[in-house]
Formats: C-alpha cells, structure tokens, sequence
C-alpha cells in the first residue's frame, strides 16, 4: 500500500468483505478525503463510514443500493462514479469550517477521536464568495486475487 500510494496521486482505500456480508476499510493510502481520516474510519464497515459521517439520506436512500452495487462490482468492470459536495472555506485537505482537525483522547472508550463536531457545527450564512464547489472522481473495481 505504501508503494502504490507514492506511485499514483488517487486516494487508495482497500475494503474487503467480511462474514457479516459488510464490506470494513482495512487498508488505504488516503490524502484528501474530504474531511474525515483514515486513522477515524480505518476498519469501519462501510454503512459506518457513511453513517459517522453524516452522509445525508444514506440510510434512508442510498445504504441497501450501496451494498448491492459492492457485491456486483467485478475485476474486468472497473466503475468510475463522481460526486460532489459545497463547502464554505478553500481549505482543501481538512474543512476548518467543521472545526479543527485535531485529536484529543476519549477516556470512555480509549480511542483518539476528532474535537471537531461535524457538517452540523459548519460556519452558517457565509457569503457566497466563500463556498466551493468539490468535485471528487472514484473508480472502483475487485481486486481479483484477494477479493478487496
């Protein structure tokens, strides 16, 4: 995973399926994800990574056609999808808006966890000159020897 990541500019994030029928993120060389880590959602299931995140309507709309769309994805059939979100600063790698990137450490359950609140805290009535648009490009495709 190191070498691919320093080879090619994409984010990597590997996901395999496990006996649960949920597919968890168990590897991955990520840069610019849009503001999450990969420290944060590292072996997550992916209905989790969506959830935690605050992903409007996945839930409701999006999570059951997800998890189908996973298990047809084949070797030979890579698929290419976009999607795009507003935010309200120009910071690339990490939204300030959400509030900051740093960590502090949660005693209850001992792991490392973001200060920041999440799309809900996000600066309100900024002006327009402040939001951008984000567009991101995802090709995903199965790993033929593994399955990730």
């Amino acid at each position: 995973m190191r070498t691919a990541g320093r080879l090619v500019q994409d984010d990597l994030a590997i996901m395999f399926e496990k006996p649960d029928g949920q597919y968890y993120l168990l590897a991955g060389s990520i840069l610019l994800a849009g503001f999450w880590r990969l420290e944060d959602k590292f072996g997550m299931p992916l209905s989790e990574i969506h959830t935690s995140g605050d992903v409007p309507g996945f839930k409701e709309k999006l999570e059951k056609g997800m998890m189908n769309f996973f298990r047809r994805v084949q070797p030979q059939g890579p698929v290419l999808r976009n999607n795009y979100f507003i935010q309200v600063d120009d910071d690339l790698a990490w939204s300030h808006s959400i509030g900051p990137e740093d960590t502090m450490h949660d005693p209850a359950t001992g792991k490392t966890v973001l200060q920041s609140e999440g799309w809900s805290s996000a600066e309100k009535n900024k002006a327009i000159e402040h939001h951008h648009f984000r567009s991101e490009r995802q090709s995903l495709r199965r790993l033929p020897r593994s399955g990730g």
